[in-house]
């Protein structure tokens, strides 16, 4: 990562202006945490606003000229005609539950995992409608999420401390420290794989510092730096 920093470094620094970034849903933000932060030593003299909601109000402020770029998935960003998108990365999906969970003594099927309460961003991951088929195709109601909230700390409580299970998107797989901390349920839960992009208007030039952004992102993507 310091090696990709000082790649950028050589590049003529940008003086001033400010960079405004979507994010959406708000689960993604941690995909962006190491590139907004190395891009603030890269450029001290650029400020940086980072927005956060849903899909939907991330890619209409980026219409309105409110935001220089959006983050996402494909599949949604793809929805909207007058944005230019960007597939920068596969996502893995899997969910997870505490470790001394009922589950862990038990076949786990989708019948199974989807008898537990789950826990949902508040802004939804751009699963929701397949988590519902989901339900139906194991012979389940569709219930909504017990519990919806945004910061992934609080997720981590709320399946610590409760029977509930939550589904997390990442650009890895899970790593041995974090299977040490929770039980993890893969391909139990036939979920389509999102892919992470982003999206900029069409109608005009990314500014110079998103241009930027978008460069340092996708160096850090490739050497694993972030996410």
């Amino acid at each position: 990562a310091e090696d990709l920093l000082l790649d950028f470094r050589e590049q003529q620094m940008l003086a001033a202006g400010t960079l405004h970034i979507g994010v959406g849903p708000s689960a993604f933000l941690t995909f962006i945490e190491s590139t907004v932060t190395a891009f603030a030593r890269v450029y001290p003299a650029i400020s940086v606003a980072v927005e956060d909601g849903s899909e939907d109000r991330m890619m209409q402020s980026l219409r309105q000229g409110e935001l220089d770029l959006a983050l996402g998935s494909a599949r949604h960003l793809d929805a909207w005609q007058d944005v230019a998108v960007q597939r920068v990365a596969p996502l893995h999906l899997y969910f997870i539950a505490r470790l001394d969970h009922p589950l862990g003594n038990a076949k786990v099927t989708a019948k199974a995992l989807l008898s537990y309460p789950v826990v949902m961003p508040s802004a939804g991951l751009g699963v929701d409608q397949e988590l519902r088929e989901a339900y139906i195709q194991a012979g389940l109601t569709p219930t909504p999420p017990r519990y919806r909230c945004n910061q992934f700390g609080l997720v981590q409580k709320l399946v610590e401390t409760t029977d509930a299970i939550s589904p997390i998107l990442s650009l890895a797989e899970p790593v041995d420290r974090f299977q040490q901390r929770y039980l993890v349920f893969q391909d139990i839960i036939k979920l389509q794989r999102p892919e992470l992009a982003i999206a900029t208007p069409k109608a005009r030039d990314l500014s110079p510092a998103g241009v930027a952004f978008v460069n340092l992102f996708k160096g850090f993507l490739s050497d694993g730096s972030e996410g």
